[in-house]
């Protein structure tokens, strides 16, 4: 069986859904495709869409701060793009940061189960790269199940089922 990553189910399958948009992703340097090429390369290098902002979870865009440290918004070196920390005052996006994006893409690796539910904004389109699903039932915890890394991806699922205001596509 072949394993492939968020990133690359999203282009290969459902790259229509980037065509024409100004995206966001939230991410860091550990999410990459099979050749170990950062998920945020992938997509600024993509004809089609412009990535148009970077959103780095709590060790920031490049992975390098320390598990509780303080991350600034600054710019990324490599891409020259917004590098807006979710760390800090800010643990979402606001609706300023989002304004001017049409779809957020999220693919993290490894976060736990608390921070980035309802990462995005309503009306815009919210990628989730996160797999997984109710097969997986291996962690147990406050009497429901739980899948490693994919608490968020259910959890938006039953959001979205309550306020129906995102359009959720998961691979």
């Amino acid at each position: 069986m072949m394993v492939r990553l968020g990133i690359e189910e999203l282009l290969s399958k459902r790259a229509d859904l980037l065509y024409g948009k100004r995206v966001g992703l939230v991410a860091n340097y550990a999410v990459t495709h099979a050749g170990f090429q950062p998920a945020k390369r992938i997509l600024e290098e993509s004809a089609g869409w412009r990535l148009s902002k970077l959103f780095g979870p709590e060790h920031g865009v490049k992975n390098c701060a320390q598990e509780g440290e303080r991350v600034d918004t600054s710019v990324d070196e490599a891409t020259g793009l917004p590098a807006i920390s979710l760390y800090g005052p800010n643990k979402k996006p606001t609706p300023e940061m989002l304004e001017d994006l049409d779809v957020l893409v999220v693919d993290l690796h490894d976060i736990g189960c608390f921070e980035f539910l309802n990462n995005d904004g309503p009306g815009r389109p919210f990628i989730d790269l996160l797999a997984g699903g109710s097969q997986l039932r291996e962690f147990i915890q406050q009497g429901r199940a739980l899948a490693y890394l994919m608490e968020s991806a259910e959890q938006l699922g039953a959001f979205n089922r309550e306020v129906r205001q995102f359009e959720i596509y998961k691979n």
